[in-house]
């Protein structure tokens, strides 16, 4: 698309951010030359203005796209003066450049009309990374375990062996993840990321984020299998038994897939 008519569209689209063409052009010419899909121009000059430190740009920012990242590190427990700390970090980090080149990261993703996912997304992985370091990830560990289920107390099984049977044998399955698929989860199940939204992050198809959980879900029960016979003794008609009427199996495949 011609950078021109770019430029005139994004100045339409948001009349209070004041972006010269020249300036424009140089910003955003390296990734409209790379981009294979339609062009946002509202998006990519919104982004060219801040890299450029347009101070309305910063604003409009503030105004109409921080206020979904705030809500999702809310939802992740984060107190307000943390919140702003970590979208603070999260501005700085969209505004350096990329290491693929074609200068900040914020132009490249406002090329897709993704500025709001790239942000919710950075933000959330910069506060996942102050979880880990501030030794949080047993917690995370310990959420998906909730969040995938409780064993059904009417199971004649668990009665019989416990529900630390099945506790620990997940407990297993999780820790023998990768980490990028304990990442993919707990983004999933305990952030609230969306399918989307982890596939923008990972520059994926959603159809390979659906496969990653699947395969989490397989990976999962089969060490869970494992140890419980190797610990607890049980067979494996017992386990599927267990595993096939338990909440914790449905909970499983609806979270997980079949």
């Amino acid at each position: 698309m011609d950078l021109h008519e770019l430029w005139l569209r994004g100045r339409e689209a948001w009349p209070e951010v004041e972006l010269a063409e020249e300036r424009f052009a140089e910003l955003a010419r390296d990734v409209v030359a790379a981009a294979s899909e339609t062009v946002d121009a509202g998006e990519v000059y919104l982004a060219c203005a801040c890299a450029d430190g347009v101070e309305a740009a910063g604003r409009v920012l503030a105004r109409d796209y921080l206020p979904a990242v705030k809500r999702r590190l809310a939802k992740m427990g984060l107190a307000p003066a943390d919140i702003d700390e970590v979208g603070q970090r999260m501005i700085e980090r969209l505004l350096e450049s990329s290491p693929e080149g074609g200068g900040a990261r914020l132009v490249r993703y406002a090329v897709q009309g993704r500025l709001r996912s790239l942000m919710v997304v950075t933000a959330t992985n910069i506060a996942v990374d102050g979880f880990r370091r501030s030794g949080r990830e047993k917690d995370d560990q310990d959420a998906l375990l909730a969040l995938t289920g409780t064993p059904d107390p009417r199971s004649q099984l668990m009665r019989r062996q416990g529900q630390e049977v099945f506790k620990q044998a997940m407990q297993s399955g999780l820790e023998a993840l990768d980490a990028r698929t304990r990442t993919v989860l707990r983004f999933h199940l305990i952030d609230g990321l969306s399918l989307d939204e982890i596939a923008d992050y990972y520059q994926v198809h959603r159809v390979t984020v659906s496969r990653w959980m699947a395969a989490a879900r397989t990976a999962i029960v089969e060490r869970a299998r494992e140890v419980a016979h190797s610990q607890f003794g049980l067979s494996e008609t017992e386990f599927d038994a267990a595993y096939t009427g338990s909440e914790l199996g449905l909970s499983l495949e609806r979270v997980l897939g079949s």
